[in-house]
């Protein structure tokens, strides 16, 4: 929620429209008018040190003017000092207890650090003394934007509006809301409608570039964010919106060089410090990404940006334990912002923890209802409902965004994975296949999904090497994508190649130390490998982890108490992986044929290597089991 000038940079998700520096010379003060404009001159050149130097002159010679604390609170706030903010606002408020300017100003510091609720107190006590001040009306709207309560936030906006049309940013703060609703349209007729009631300010040209950059209409957004600076050749932001237009095109330098620009305007400004971090992940140069997201988060504590882009990049080069931390500070941060759920969601989603991946997105969901802004936030809970095992419901899911919104990579995709989990390969194939042809839209991550599938679909298969190609190919573009990683490790279990096996399975345990399926994967490697006691330990481990609720486990140690000739366990093992899931695996119907055959119970057996063949028709021993009992007969 940082995007307060002089910090306006790339909006994110209804960013809250906090007053200007010059809210602050409003008020009445003593200090005279050569001061009065050198003050401001400081100010339109970002040179805060000075304007707070002569102010605290001002301070020093005339303590009981209230007006100068509360532009020093003002000037402080912008620098993203919210400790010393706070500490003007609050002598002013000692001084001039029924000056309601910093009361709003005070206000507006506890919205940008979060604190919504302590907000809204006092503008609801600002708006008593002051019931026709349009500017409490604003903050208002500003705490419950942040809240995700848009329309609430409309309403007052619009009595903003109402009591002071002449004012630019009451249109501006509206504006915003529309465009988070992307309701782009109602946006650039605000933003215009700004423009139109103070065409000096630049202000309404830099949200105007901002709807084009959204609607990736990079030609107008790049009009508009060069007349912003035209019009303020003092202010950062159209130089930073320039970064991110010049970003989204790839041309990295020419980003880069707007933002130094930005950079020497206004040093204090954390956008431009996260501008550069999201310029260097997109050229894959990782360490100077992390080093200029930790900067920002130096300028400004409270911004939650710098968390997001960390958890970003840890996410792709790996660094589970980091890429969490940094996404949970990002919902701290910002309890309301539904984009930090939807993130920490899909990181549970390739880490494979799929109730915190359900929790999450879930939330995500929730507080989006009212934007529009769902279709990802409905891919990734298909995906995750793939997952827990509800192909229904995730079909229709990926079903309804077609119709809706057209196929894309995502949805295909999703399709794609649906069908493999039912066994209709050819059918998942052609769904994979749809989603990489040329034209196709495919945001971020998408193809890593359909190299994930199309992996799967060719272990199921039995061609275990074009799997693990596959898998790679996940992995390149999702390091963190725990199903790959177990996917080669099974591929190579099935190669007869069981220390490289190993290898991807602790790999994965690296990223989730109780993965079910990993552990239930190295152990049987290591029962491959004749090292029984290891594979035990491991596969009682996954079964602890699962609650008892995964079959593979139950099956390994199947295997294992048969060819240690404990029959009784072997046999209570088998129909426990059995029950559990009838309609995967194979060799716990061998296992349990086995038995019986013995047992002499020859029909219960032949009905069981029927299911094993079902199960996995590449199975040559369930076909060798049936033809010695035809021979026997």
């Amino acid at each position: 929620m940082k995007s307060a000038k002089p910090f306006r940079g790339k909006s994110r998700f209804l960013s809250p429209c906090i007053f200007t520096v010059l809210l602050v010379f409003l008020t009445s003060g003593v200090i005279c008018a050569y001061d009065r404009s050198l003050v401001q001159g400081y100010l339109d050149q970002n040179k805060y040190d000075e304007a707070i130097k002569l102010l605290k002159e001002e301070v020093a010679s005339n303590p009981g003017n209230s007006d100068s604390y509360v532009r020093l609170g003002g000037i402080y706030r912008d620098m993203a000092n919210y400790e010393e903010a706070i500490k003007w606002y609050k002598e002013a408020m000692k001084m001039s207890p029924g000056d309601t300017s910093s009361y709003i100003g005070l206000a507006d510091v506890y919205v940008k650090m979060g604190n919504f609720d302590e907000g809204v107190k006092l503008l609801k006590e600002a708006m008593k003394m002051s019931p026709g001040d349009s500017n409490i009306y604003v903050g208002l709207g500003d705490a419950y934007a942040g809240m995700a309560n848009t329309d609430e936030a409309i309403k007052l906006y619009k009595k903003a509006i109402e009591i002071n049309p002449k004012d630019r940013s009451n249109y501006t703060c509206l504006g915003d809301i529309y465009e988070g609703l992307e309701n782009h349209k109602q946006a650039l007729e605000t933003f215009k409608e700004a423009i139109r009631v103070n065409p000096k300010d630049s202000s309404g040209y830099y949200k105007l570039g901002e709807v084009y950059e959204n609607m990736a209409n990079y030609a107008d957004a790049t009009k508009w964010y060069k007349k912003s600076i035209e019009v303020n050749p003092n202010s950062s932001d159209g130089y930073i919106g320039l970064g991110n237009v010049y970003r989204k095109q790839h041309n990295y330098p020419e980003a880069i060089n707007c933002l130094n620009k930005a950079h020497k305007l206004n040093p204090y400004n954390p956008v431009v410090y996260y501008g550069f971090g999201m310029v260097y992940e997109a050229k894959g140069d990782y360490d100077q990404a992390i080093k200029w997201q930790k900067a920002a988060l130096k300028k400004d504590f409270f911004y939650s940006c710098p968390h997001e882009g960390l958890g970003s990049i840890y996410k792709k080069i790996g660094k589970a334990p980091e890429a969490e931390e940094n996404l949970l500070k990002t919902i701290e941060k910002e309890p309301f912002f539904s984009r930090a759920y939807y993130n920490l969601a899909e990181y549970y989603y390739l880490i494979g923890e799929t109730d915190k991946a359900k929790f999450n997105i879930e939330k995500a969901l929730a507080l989006s209802m009212h934007y529009g802004k769902t279709q990802k936030m409905l891919q990734l809970k298909g995906f995750i409902l793939i997952m827990q095992g509800d192909y229904t419901q995730a079909e229709q899911i990926f079903r309804g965004l077609i119709k809706e919104y057209g196929a894309n990579c995502a949805t295909l995709s999703g399709l794609g994975h649906i069908y493999n989990a039912r066994k209709d390969y050819e059918s998942a194939r052609k769904y994979f296949e749809d989603a990489l042809k040329p034209g196709m839209k495919a945001e971020e991550g998408d193809r890593a999904m359909v190299m994930l599938g199309l992996g799967w679909v060719n272990a199921n298969e039995q061609k275990h090497l074009e799997a693990i190609k596959y898998f790679e190919k996940t992995l390149k573009e999702e390091p963190l994508q725990i199903l790959a990683l177990i996917g080669i490790g099974n591929a190579y279990n099935w190669l007869g190649q069981y220390a490289k096996a190993e290898k991807y399975f602790k790999r994965a345990l690296e990223i989730d130390k109780e993965n079910q399926y990993a552990l239930a994967g190295l152990g049987s490697s290591y029962l491959n490998r004749g090292e029984v006691k290891k594979s035990e330990e491991l596969l009682k481990q996954s079964l602890k982890v699962s609650k008892n609720t995964y079959s593979c486990p139950y099956e390994g140690l199947g295997v294992l108490y048969l060819q240690q000739g404990k029959t009784k366990e072997a046999e209570e093992s088998f129909k426990k992986a059995i029950q559990i899931n009838p309609d995967i695996e194979y060799r716990k119907y061998n296992g349990l044929a086995k038995i019986y055959i013995k047992q002499g119970r020859i029909k219960e057996a032949k009905e069981l290597l029927t299911k094993s063949i079902q199960n996995y028709p590449y199975d040559d021993e369930a076909k060798q089991l049936l033809k010695e009992i035809e021979s026997k007969r």
